[in-house]
C-alpha cells in the first residue's frame, strides 16, 4: 500500500509490503503521515489517539468516575 500526502510544497510518502492493514494500523500510518509534514504531535496524538493513549484515556476516565462515586456506601456514610 502507498499513502502519500502533499502539502505546502513538500510529499510524504508511506509504502507498506502489506495491502491488508486493520483500521489500528491505518490510523498509525496516517498519523505518521502527518508528524512528517510536521504537525505538532500533542495536537495529532489528541485528534488522533493511539491504543496507548485510548487505554489512558478509558483508564482516567474509569478514575475519574470512581473518584465522583454517589453511592453512599463507597463514602462511608452508613
Amino acid at each position: 500500500m502507498k499513502l502519500q500526502m502533499t502539502q505546502h510544497g513538500k510529499t510524504v510518502t508511506i509504502e507498506t509490503e502489506r495491502d491488508d492493514l486493520t483500521s489500528f494500523e491505518m490510523v498509525e500510518q496516517l498519523r505518521c503521515l502527518m508528524l512528517a509534514q510536521d504537525y505538532h504531535p500533542d495536537l495529532v496524538s489528541e485528534a488522533m489517539p493511539d491504543e496507548e493513549e485510548i487505554d489512558k484515556i478509558i483508564s482516567d476516565g474509569i478514575k475519574e468516575l470512581d473518584n465522583r462515586s454517589d453511592c453512599p456506601e463507597d463514602r462511608g456514610i452508613l
